[in-house]
């Protein structure tokens, strides 16, 4: 009997077969990276937020220091680029409440912020800014409409 690609494990298929994309696609490929790059910028983010808490500097900070309103810069980007990237990773996934689609990346990220900022009024070392909750609002709301409006353009036309 004869070893057809599709019947060989992927170990055996060498790179030059054209039947290596029946077992490990491009969208496969992209996808596993979308969800390695959020889960290292969210590991990224609690660093950030652990070094805010615990009273540390670094050089994030010194930066952010710097520049004007660079902590609500900040603030907008991190979280509307964690957002981006959870919808990139999650492939868009929702769910449906009321005939309004809900988003788990915008839902995780915006209750994660919530919850964050809240419990900065807990913290001796920081303090609840309601200007950081907004500026927070404002990235997730406009990274995930261009993310969505992106994503929908250029894989479904």
């Amino acid at each position: 009997m004869q070893n057809t690609p599709e019947k060989l494990p992927l170990h055996k298929i060498s790179l030059d077969n054209y039947h290596l994309n029946y077992h490990l696609n491009y969208r496969q490929i992209i996808n596993v990276a979308c969800i390695l790059v959020c889960v290292s910028f969210s590991l990224f983010i609690g660093w950030i937020i652990y070094q805010a808490n615990t009273g540390g500097s670094n050089v994030f900070f010194d930066l952010v220091r710097t520049i004007p309103y660079g902590d609500k810069i900040g603030h907008f980007c991190l979280f509307g680029l964690l957002t981006t990237m959870g919808l990139l990773a999650s492939r868009l996934a929702h769910f449906s409440f009321r005939n309004i689609r809900i988003y788990y990346a915008v839902l995780v990220v915006s209750i994660f912020v919530l919850v964050e900022e809240i419990s900065q009024g807990f913290i001796s070392t920081r303090t609840f800014d309601l200007s950081d909750l907004l500026a927070d609002a404002l990235g997730i709301t406009l990274c995930s409409f261009i993310t969505i409006k992106l994503f929908t353009r250029y894989t479904y036309s």
